[in-house]
Parts: structure tokens; sequence; C-alpha cells
């Protein structure tokens, strides 16, 4: 009996061993490889290919220098990645199913490119592949996609118009979360860790937390957190990326509290060295992605205890004055509103308020960093008494004997100028 049972239990190890050696052979062959591979492309709507798989029937596969690119011809790749690792579950194998739970990707990169006709590299699958499951057919077994975990460490984003301007760029992006299959439609929710973030040549966030989700089409980041020039930001971003038929859009809604304002200059190109304090921003704007640059939207600041240092119309004043000291003008209060259109930021009631001073002004910063503002000038009553009686002319007089004068502000934002010294001077020139 036990020579009986000795044979019997080596026939089912040797036979162990073969089927073993068969699924591995099998599920490795080229011929399996590339049929997954075309299939995964169809699903998503674009070129899939990678290096060296390495398959182990215990454990799953890694596939080396993936990337995934859209049919256009010599088009850059939607998505490149170092290494993806993909587990599975290996007691599906005795109901012939590869069930696939988790997915690492390692030092991803996803670059979006647009086209000269505005569209965006961004794989979209046809209107046929876009209803089937993603569950691969491949003879001998069934491949089903069940991500309940996917890790993505080390990415990268970068956004970039036909003209080469980059409009966003992330780095060290960490994603970890879920992949849900409903209806036929891939659905995926999780948590995001981004080190930098930086919109345009410009603002930038750091050190950046929040909720991701991905439904029908749009990516949600929400309650989303993070740094910014030694303060605070909060918000969400919504990118709807289209089906193929429709245009992709975005939209963005962000709280910064107090920011430096220095360090904000600095980053923006523009003088740091006159003004120093603190800031609160909020914005919100949407826009469409065909057109990024054409984007509307409204938002307001508000500083308090701001110091002025070196500002021109300032300069101006105190010298006529006999008061130095008007250059180093402490602001209780920085208060305004703004819209966004036409690229161009458009205040309607942008008010500084000190002791002595006020001022208020309308006007606009465009794009291209140039100013054009109309600023109305008031000194207390106090203040105006110490006016020569030769620049009186040049002031309006209030009831309360507060005195007024209005000046132009322009130039760009690392250059502005103002015209208040030459009208001080009985002159009405626009420059210094």
């Amino acid at each position: 009996m036990k020579k009986v049972l000795s044979i019997l239990l080596a026939g089912l190890l040797l036979f162990g061993c073969f089927a073993y050696w068969w699924v591995q052979s099998y599920i490795g062959s080229p011929e399996i490889i590339e049929n997954i591979r075309i299939l995964i492309s169809r699903r998503v709507g674009g070129e899939l290919n990678f290096e060296k798989p390495e398959i182990n029937l215990l454990s799953g596969m890694k596939l080396q220098n993936l990337k995934l690119s859209t049919s256009l011809k010599d088009a850059s790749p939607f998505l490149a990645l170092k290494s993806a690792t993909l587990k599975y579950a290996p007691l599906s194998l005795l109901r012939h199913r590869i069930e696939l739970t988790i997915i690492r990707l390692q030092d991803p990169r996803l670059l979006f490119i647009q086209q000269n006709d505005g569209t965006w590299n961004i794989p979209h699958p046809s209107p046929d592949a876009a209803k089937e499951t993603l569950t691969f057919e491949t003879g001998f077994l069934k491949f089903e996609v069940l991500l309940r975990d996917f890790d993505l460490r080390h990415g990268g984003v970068e956004v970039r118009t036909a003209s080469n301007e980059i409009l966003l760029h992330a780095d060290d992006v960490s994603v970890k979360g879920g992949l849900h299959l409903v209806d036929q439609n891939a659905s995926a929710d999780g948590a995001i860790r981004v080190q930098a973030i930086r919109f345009g040549p410009h603002l930038c966030l750091r050190n950046i937390r929040s909720q991701i989700e991905f439904r029908d089409n749009v990516l949600t980041l929400r309650d989303l957190t993070g740094d910014a020039y030694g303060g605070k930001s909060e918000g969400a971003i919504v990118i709807n990326t289209g089906n193929g038929t429709t245009d992709p859009t975005y939209n963005i809604s962000l709280k910064l509290t107090d920011l430096d304002l220095r360090s904000l200059m600095k980053d923006f190109e523009a003088n740091p060295e006159f003004i120093q304090g603190k800031i609160n921003l909020s914005c919100e704007m949407e826009g469409n992605l065909k057109q990024p640059r054409v984007m509307s939207g409204k938002g307001s600041l508000e500083s308090q205890g701001t110091q002025l240092t070196g500002l021109k119309a300032l300069d101006a004043l105190g010298t006529m004055l006999k008061l130095p000291e008007l250059r180093y003008t402490k602001f209780d209060s920085i208060k305004g509103t703004y819209k966004l259109s036409d690229e161009q930021l458009t205040f309607y009631s942008l008010e500084a308020i000190s002791p002595n001073l006020k001022m208020t002004g309308t006007g606009s910063i465009k794009f291209d960093r140039n100013l054009d503002f109309d600023i109305l000038l008031i000194l207390s009553p106090e203040l105006a008494k110490q006016i020569p009686a030769e620049a009186e002319q040049h002031f309006s007089k209030l009831d309360d004997g507060s005195r007024t004068i209005t000046f132009k502000l322009n130039g760009s934002l690392d250059q502005p100028v103002t015209n208040l010294a030459e009208k001080l001077n009985g002159q009405d020139a626009t420059n210094l």
C-alpha cells in the first residue's frame, strides 16, 4: 500500500509540475502576450507597447518600459513608465481565470500635448470598444481585471499647448486607490499626493494632498490641501476629459491664505522689494482645454498690515510733503475683487487704506504682465494741511478737508511706473 501511495503521490507531483510548466508556458507565450497587448490597446483606445514581460504563475507579471500612445503617427507617448507590476489571485486559475487584483506603476509620466487643431493626445476607445468589459478571452484562460488596489509612485504630469507652452507641471505624484467596473464603465477613487504642481510659468502649490475620483470621464480632485508661499491652499479641481466627441473642460476653485507677498511677487517675476506682508486670495476659473488660454472666472483678495516700500507714487508724494517716511506706509487693509476673461485680470474695486492715506483703483493685469490702472489717492485732512500752496491746484478738496488726486499706474509687473510726480509738478505725462 505504501508503495502504491508513493507512486500515486509521485504521479500527482509530476502532473502538478507538468501543469505548472504548461500554464506558465501558456500565459507567457508570445502569442498570448501579444493578444493581451492588442486587446488592452483596443480597450483604452491607444497603442500599448512594453518590453521584457516577466510572468510568474504564483505571483504575477512585470512589464518594463511601458508606453501608451495615441493612434496619431509619430505622437509622443501619452503615458510612459519604467515598470508595471501586476498581481493576481493564484486560486483563480482553478476556474480558468486570471483575476488581476493589484497594479503598481513605477515612475509613470503622463504627457498631455495639444494638437494644432486644438484636440489633445488623450487615447479614446471607439464606441464599440468602450462597451467592452475588461475581460479578455485568450482561449484556455480568461483574464479579468478586478483592480482592488493600484499604487502609482513618483509620477509626473505635464500639459503643453500646441505652441509648446507648459500649462501645468506636477512632480513626484503618488496615487493609491481602487478601480471598479460598473455597467462596463471604469471608475476609480483613492488618494493623491503631489510634491509640487505649477500652473503656467508662475503659480506653484506644494505638498498637495487630495481625494481623487474618476467617473464617466470626469477626474475630480476634492478636499485639496497644500502649501503655497508660506501659507496654505485648499480647493478642488475638476477635469472632464470628454468622450472623443465632446471637448475636454476644466474647473478650478482655490482658496489661498496667508501667502507671503514677497515670495509670491518673486515667483511672478515682479519686483519683490517694494511690498511685504501676507495676503489671502480666492479664485474660481473654468475653460475649454481646446483653447486653454481662453478662460473665465472671478476672485477676491484681502491683506492686512501690508507695507509698501519705495512705491514710486508714495515717493513722489513724500518728496512733495517733505515726509520721506511715506515710502514705508503700512496699510491696515488692502482688498479687492476681480474677474478673469479676455486673457487678463480686471479689478473693479481695489482699495488700500492706512490711517492717513487711502487709494482706490480700477484696472487690469494682462497675461503678458502689463498693467493699466487708474488710481484715486485720498489724503486725510491732517496730511492735506502739509500740501504746499503751489501744489494745491492739482488736488480736489472734499467737505471733510481731505484732498484727492488721480494718477495712472502702468508699465509691467517688474517695472511699474506712474505719472503722479509729473502731475504734482504741474505736468500730465503718463510715465516717469
